[in-house]
């Protein structure tokens, strides 16, 4: 089975709303690893691992699944693949 890793940046309402417990819960419901964390600049990044058709359906939620989110961009890069065991909320950055 192929796996993809990308590094993501999600631009907009994504802080103090719940949205990195929300990018958590979505991860694991695809079976997903990687991390999650608040950045001062108001954005939220991360990087996500899995299958491709998973990692697609992962973006379009970020983009519109939260109740109170206002994503204008996600922004995300191919890279290496990593040896994760799970998705978990790092410090804020």
């Amino acid at each position: 089975m192929d796996f993809v890793r990308f590094y993501f940046k999600v631009h907009g309402l994504v802080q103090g709303i719940g949205y990195r417990w929300f990018v958590k819960e979505i991860a694991e419901n695809y079976k997903a690893v990687g991390w999650v964390r608040n950045v001062s600049d108001g954005t939220v990044e991360g990087e996500i691992q899995g299958e491709p058709d998973k990692i697609e359906k992962f973006f379009a939620d970020l983009k519109d699944k939260h109740p109170y989110a206002n994503v204008r961009e996600i922004s995300n890069k191919k890279i290496p693949l990593r040896e994760d065991y799970t998705f978990y909320i790092r410090h804020s950055k």
